[in-house]
């Protein structure tokens, strides 16, 4: 994901990626520089340049985005929005048996249904679907795979029995295939894995100098236990 639209009654807030190097908010066209930044309807706060929480405190929503994985989350109390929300995050009911509800069509099995189904049409810069190609790869051995990084016990082992690393390392092969630098493309899922394991409450001190350094500026010093650079 490179950017994100959040609309609200007559109010637009634009979430983007600075090239490589930063994410940026623009809340009605207006270009936010100071944080954290507070209106009657909005709060935007950002921990360092790789990542931002937006809020918008009226309807108790809240969106992260984080420039490393190019991820978001979004954020509603279930309480108000039990079986209210539709699209690619489901529908709030606490059953993922039934998420892949595709638009104008209903309960669907195929991912790819479910996902196109949502894309906008005859927006500027929409997406767009591009079509799977069968490409061969052979997984790196062992001792060269960064996703078995996930299984380490060691680094990973308390999350391992709350949240199944399965999915995550199967998502790392893909991002790594045929990647000319694989511990770098590898860093989406493991990043993506300990956020979720830190969203339960487990904090992994898993960054090292080898995988997935974090960098930080202005003196700043990276803590994985808390919200970035600090």
């Amino acid at each position: 994901t490179d950017s994100l639209t959040l609309h609200f009654n007559s109010h637009t807030v634009f979430i983007s990626t600075d090239g490589r190097d930063a994410v940026t908010v623009s809340a009605d066209d207006h270009q936010l520089t100071s944080f954290p930044y507070q209106e009657s309807w909005l709060v935007v706060q950002q921990p360092d340049t790789s990542q931002v929480m937006v809020a918008i405190p009226r309807i108790q929503l809240e969106v992260h985005f984080f420039l490393e994985s190019h991820g978001f989350s979004i954020r509603l109390p279930s309480y108000l929005y039990f079986n209210k929300t539709e699209g690619l995050c489901g529908n709030c009911n606490h059953n993922n048996e039934d998420d892949l509800v595709a638009k104008d069509i209903g309960q669907v099995e195929s991912v790819d249904t479910f996902g196109t189904s949502w894309l906008l049409e005859g927006e500027p810069n929409t997406c767009t679907a591009l079509k799977k190609e069968e490409i061969p790869c052979l997984p790196l051995p062992p001792d060269q795979d960064p996703c078995l990084y996930i299984m380490n016990e060691d680094v990973f082992g308390k999350c391992h029995p709350v949240e199944d690393p399965a999915a995550y390392v199967s998502s790392c092969h893909l991002d790594t295939c045929n990647s000319h630098e694989p511990n770098i493309s590898a860093c989406h899922s493991i990043s993506a894995y300990a956020k979720h394991c830190a969203e339960l409450g487990i904090c992994l001190d898993w960054r090292s100098d080898e995988l997935c350094p974090k960098n930080c500026f202005g003196g700043q010093e990276y803590y994985s236990c808390a919200s970035g650079c600090v």
